[in-house]
């Protein structure tokens, strides 16, 4: 993805976009696996300021 850019995630219902978007987002864990932003673990990153960076609409 490049800065600057916006992006949609499309699917039929129930397909797994809004989980999705809440694991990406830090708010549910997933349970299998881990999820990498630029090399880094989400799990390990400070939340306030990865949302510095993001916005999200639903």
């Amino acid at each position: 993805m490049e800065a600057g850019k916006k992006y949609a995630l499309v699917g039929k219902s129930g397909a797994g976009k809004s989980t999705f978007v809440k694991t990406l987002l830090g708010i549910i864990k997933g349970t299998k696996g881990k999820l990498f932003i630029n090399e880094l673990d989400i799990s390990t990153i400070n939340l306030d300021k990865y949302y510095q960076y993001i916005s999200y609409v639903s």
